[in-house]
């Protein structure tokens, strides 16, 4: 009797280990480092008037627990790089074709090729507690340093265009005028991020959910990522 009562003490032992050393690591203080991985909307939805793709982002992240419920924490974040392109035609005079049932009309294209790719730098605070036994949940809220390169390449050209009349068909197109240029800006802010979390923790390694907003001027991109953290 003593040596199944003993053999079942131990087994309780061991099983609760794990959460002991877990509740001990999510309720002292220490360094920690994460790394994380997701899918980013960048709020460009209509930039230069071209509709932009989502993307995927990454980041690092340094960390300082405090106690249970407050970090301090700083790290990079790559928003990746967003593209779009768009091509537009306008339709200028009409004068009658060189023969019958045709018309000449002036048609002005443009196709443009946009791409932006962002970055950031990022200094807060996390505050966050147990929702139940090694999860715990909670928001995060700080300033950011980012940096955008934006371009664009565009192509314009003014064309005289002959349709067929009855069949709609173009029976020749003879370009009078070309012209392509780039556009390159690089802006930068310093504004506000918050978002929130959750995770689960077995020891000294943390997996967790993450959204979170970046304000960036008049856009607001937002990243939904999974992460995979250690406790020093």
């Amino acid at each position: 009797m003593k040596v199944k009562a003993l053999c079942a003490a131990v087994a309780a032992v061991a099983l609760a280990a794990p959460y002991s050393h877990a509740y001990d690591s999510l309720n002292g203080s220490g360094f920690y480092m994460s790394g994380s991985y997701g899918y980013v909307d960048s709020d460009l939805d209509d930039f230069l008037g071209v509709n932009m793709s989502s993307t995927k982002g990454a980041a690092i992240t340094f960390g300082y627990r405090v106690n249970q419920y407050v970090a301090i924490e700083s790290g990079y974040t790559d928003f990746g790089s967003t593209e779009g392109s768009d091509f537009a035609f306008w339709l200028g005079n009409e004068n009658p074709g060189p023969a019958p049932d045709t018309t000449e009309v002036v048609v002005d294209a443009a196709t443009r090729n946009v791409e932006a790719s962002t970055s950031s730098f990022k200094l807060g605070v996390v505050l966050s507690t147990d929702i139940w036994q090694t999860m715990s949940a909670g928001f995060k809220v700080g300033v950011h340093s980012w940096e955008s390169d934006l371009s664009a390449e565009v192509y314009e050209s003014l064309a005289d265009v002959v349709v067929d009349d009855v069949t709609g068909e173009i029976l020749s197109w003879d370009t009078v005028w070309e012209n392509s240029y780039s556009i390159s800006e690089t802006i930068d802010g310093t504004d506000a991020y918050y978002g929130v979390t959750g995770g689960w923790r077995f020891n000294n390694l943390l997996v967790s959910v993450d959204y979170t907003r970046y304000v960036m001027d008049e856009v607001e991109p937002t990243i939904a990522s999974i992460s995979v953290g250690y406790d020093f």
